[in-house]
């Protein structure tokens, strides 16, 4: 199963492997933190097909009516302890053990141990900050930071959200509202982090951080905030023969990395995870200018 929105195209695993393969030994790559974000990617992909085989029985999405936005929330996700627990303990085997990560991921564990219903909450707070508590509540209750205990919520709850979303859409006949929330993803909510240029116009797709779907979106509107105000919206970085560059807004702070498909003559423009990698270094430039990244990107696609 794989869907779009708005035509944008979703790649499988096997592309995303290959296009990874492909960027190490360009300039400003680590070769260890691609390695990382595959063996991640991997271990998300092999629990997203789990959700594929039960689709009855795991993945749920109450009805959706034609005015809800965004299509699911944290109740609509079902986290079954086992596969939770799971995932847990691969990525754990894949963080580096001085890490911030890999820290709050024993904490995590050994109080799953005691009651798996800790890590559901997790969960749900990290993906779901709307619908309820922060996770910094949660995080200062397992005395962990709650910049780590979010990141690692994430990247659990990714596929179990990209298959609700799935199964959400079905319901719509395949359709997605056109306008999400403000500064929200039409299916789960969360912040995008990544923009794609393409078509003869530059058009501009939204790649959500959390789900991994795209939705358009203006180029003259700062998807946080809904600035419109071009005096406030800037670029950073942006030259004539990169195709990448950081759009930021001068109102909220906040930043998405943009990526010009059109100056690519492959497919790998297109998968946004292998974008995020590439622009890491656009992280590091917008967030010493004082800007802010809203979520990373911990989506499967």
């Amino acid at each position: 199963m794989s869907l779009s929105l708005e035509g944008y195209p979703q790649p499988g695993l096997d592309d995303i492997r290959s296009a990874l393969q492909r960027i190490i030994g360009q300039p400003v790559i680590a070769v260890p933190y691609v390695h990382y974000r595959q063996r991640v990617l991997e271990a998300q992909w092999a629990v997203w097909a789990r959700l594929q085989d039960v689709p009855g029985k795991v993945v749920t999405a109450e009805e959706v009516g034609e005015t809800r936005t965004p299509l699911i929330t944290g109740p609509d996700v079902t986290l079954p302890p086992e596969m939770l627990t799971t995932l847990l303990a691969t990525l754990s085997k894949y963080m580096e053990r001085d890490s911030l990560a890999y820290d709050v991921a024993q904490v995590l564990a050994d109080s799953a141990r005691v009651d798996a219903a800790v890590l559901q909450e997790t969960i749900r707070r990290a993906c779901f900050p709307r619908a309820g508590a922060e996770v910094d509540d949660l995080a200062d209750e397992l005395s962990v930071s709650p910049v780590g205990l979010g990141y690692l919520g994430r990247l659990i709850g990714a596929p179990f959200v990209r298959a609700t979303g799935e199964v959400a859409i079905q319901r719509r006949a395949g359709s997605a509202p056109a306008r999400g929330i403000s500064g929200g993803c039409v299916v789960c909510g969360a912040h995008p982090t990544l923009a794609i240029l393409d078509g003869q116009v530059g058009r501009r797709t939204l790649c959500c951080s959390l789900c991994g779907f795209g939705m358009p979106a203006s180029r003259r509107t700062c998807p946080f905030c809904g600035n419109c105000d071009e005096n406030q919206l800037t670029v950073l970085g942006k030259t004539d023969d990169v195709p990448w560059w950081v759009e930021y807004c001068s109102v909220c702070g906040g930043y998405v990395k943009t990526t010009d498909r059109r100056r690519f003559r492959g497919g790998d423009a297109g998968c946004a995870v292998v974008q995020d990698i590439i622009t890491l270094h656009l992280d590091l430039r917008a967030q010493e200018a004082g800007y802010t990244r809203s979520q990373p990107y911990v989506a499967l696609t």
